[in-house]
């Protein structure tokens, strides 16, 4: 696996884009070397397979995109955002934005009408299924505490 790294080689000296040098990556005290792909001038990092790789993340939130796209919107304080997005809004207000990562999968099986699934990853055997005309603060408190 492969982890690309933001920044661009530039081949012109007065190009648009500086040089960036590359940056050092250190996980676990093992220090990743960096590599340049002179194919897509691009800097690359090679992870290792088992490496265990942090996160600033304290929870996962998977939402059902089936079931979001079958709603088209519906959520929010006017009912016509996703439920995605009015979750990001809300956790943005209350400052968790980095520490909640909320991911849309494909279907989880569950399919209600009018209403999106959601898993707190912390949680799996609790599958909560969120009405459609959900204020945001109201599906995240359904989805993050019990």
């Amino acid at each position: 696996m492969q982890l690309l790294a933001t920044g661009r080689w530039s081949r012109r000296a007065n190009a648009r884009h500086e040089q960036t040098l590359p940056i050092r990556l250190s996980f676990n005290d093992v220090t990743i070397p960096p590599s340049f792909d002179s194919w897509k001038g691009n800097i690359v990092y090679s992870i290792l397979p088992g490496m265990i790789i942090p996160t600033p993340w304290k929870t996962v939130i998977l939402l059902c995109g089936k079931c979001a796209r079958k709603l088209d919107g519906g959520f929010g304080h006017n009912n016509k955002r996703s439920l995605r997005a009015a979750m990001h809004t809300e956790l943005k207000a209350r400052g968790l934005r980095r520490q909640v990562r909320l991911i849309e999968t494909r279907c989880m099986g569950v399919c209600p009408n009018k209403a999106v699934t959601a898993l707190n990853a912390g949680f799996p055997g609790r599958v909560v299924t969120v009405p459609k005309k959900t204020r945001g603060d109201e599906a995240l408190n359904s989805i993050l505490w019990r």
